[in-house]
């Protein structure tokens, strides 16, 4: 019989043997290279690069990923950042025929902007060469007025999204050949343009699904083409065709004739700058979301009313109405109109009010309009800002006594 020691002590190493061999076999290295690669695409570019240590297996396979993302937060100064960015990616250390399918840089938020611009201008050089798709520059706020935009961005052909925040629309001259074919998504946020560089822009996207337009946008100059005129009014331009959804505020001055063609709609601010503006037909909307704000414009209502004539398709409509001004204005502003429209006698399912006060009279009118006239209402929901239950249960009992278009709607108050 062998004594315990002797087992115990070949147990041990038959233990070391197998941790051994588990350890020294390497399953994930013996992937194929764009396997490896799309895992590494889950990660931070700085993060992918320090796989290079683990093995000579590693060592330049994070420099063909497709996808680069440089995030300042992850670098301990700018320089770091931008010696990353200028020498372990574009100073001839990847392919120069491997493309760069997504790219995204935030910028640094130290103090230190030195030779920064530079910066830009190269990055969009270097990935409009090797076939861009995807996009992402977060700037600056710092600097938003002092940094353009390259005017070769305006010209990548084969760009689909793209998303800019902070910075200054590049001054794009008539000889500038402004041609984005292939773009699907644009989002600009706290981004300065001249209005018909915007326009221009935004016309030479013919493809363009998703736009949203955030904060920062200028009042327009007069435009040479005479888009502008005295009234404030604006002429009409040609709608893009292919747009699924926009989001645009009050001072982006887009006209609604660009994104009338759009199914789903959000205007931020809506009548601040737009209530007189002649409205065009919006064929293919299903969904709108208007924003009042706190501004009080008289005829917002049957502005919002035009909207509804205008729209024959429209199944879910939502409203914010966050005025709490001049209470003593009655529904004077509001007159029953003698012609219903067709999204209310065939499509409209869901209507809800945001901000409600009780003391606008004249929305309480709308309400009980769109309750009256709505066929297929499913659910008219309500968020109120009462303070007291007796004000809620006194809107209650005036909404639910009043006819129904639609039997079996519900009325939701919260």
């Amino acid at each position: 019989m062998p004594s315990s020691s002797r087992i115990n002590k070949k147990r041990r190493m038959n233990k070391s043997s197998s941790l051994q061999s588990i350890s020294t076999l390497d399953r994930i290295s013996d992937l194929p290279d764009p396997i490896l690669c799309n895992i590494l695409h889950s990660f931070p570019t700085k993060f992918a690069a320090t796989t290079s240590v683990l093995s000579k297996r590693w060592r330049y396979l994070w420099l063909s990923v497709l996808a680069l993302d440089f995030d300042s937060n992850d670098f301990n100064s700018c320089n770091r950042l931008l010696h990353s960015v200028m020498y372990s990616i574009m100073d001839n250390r990847r392919a120069i025929t491997l493309p760069v399918h997504s790219f995204s840089f935030k910028d640094p938020s130290t103090d230190d902007y030195s030779n920064y611009q530079p910066v830009i201008d190269k990055i969009v050089d270097y990935v409009s060469q090797r076939g861009i798709q995807n996009l992402v520059l977060d700037g600056c706020l710092h600097l938003r007025c002092s940094m353009k935009l390259p005017v070769k961005l305006f010209s990548c052909r084969t760009l689909k999204v793209l998303k800019l925040n902070n910075y200054s629309g590049t001054l794009i001259s008539d000889k500038v050949d402004l041609d984005l074919p292939s773009l699907k998504t644009l989002h600009l946020s706290k981004v300065s343009f001249f209005y018909d560089n915007l326009i221009k822009f935004l016309l030479s996207c013919p493809v363009l699904e998703d736009l949203e337009l955030m904060k920062g946008f200028p009042k327009p100059y007069r435009c040479k083409d005479g888009s502008s005129r005295k009234d404030g009014s604006r002429m009409n331009f040609a709608a893009l065709p292919n747009l699924i959804k926009a989001r645009i505020p009050s001072k982006s001055f887009v006209p609604f004739s660009i994104v009338c063609k759009a199914r789903i709609l959000y205007v931020g601010k809506a009548l601040k700058y737009t209530c007189w503006t002649q409205l065009p037909e919006f064929p293919n909307l299903t969904h709108l979301e208007l924003h009042f704000g706190s501004v009080f414009v008289c005829p917002r209502w049957k502005w919002v009313h035009a909207m509804l004539v205008l729209s024959p398709k429209l199944q879910s409509l939502i409203i914010r109405d966050d005025i709490d001004a001049f209470q003593r204005y009655t529904d004077k502003f509001w007159k029953i109109p003698s012609i219903v429209p067709e999204c209310l006698l065939s499509q409209l399912k869901t209507c809800c009010i945001r901000g409600f006060r009780g003391i606008n009279y004249f929305l309480i009118k709308f309400v009980k309009y769109i309750i009256e006239n709505s066929k297929v209402l499913d659910t008219m929901e309500i968020h109120t800002k009462f303070r007291d239950l007796e004000a809620k249960q006194g809107l209650l009992k005036k909404l639910s006594s009043c006819e129904r278009g639609s039997a079996t709607y519900k009325l939701l108050l919260d």
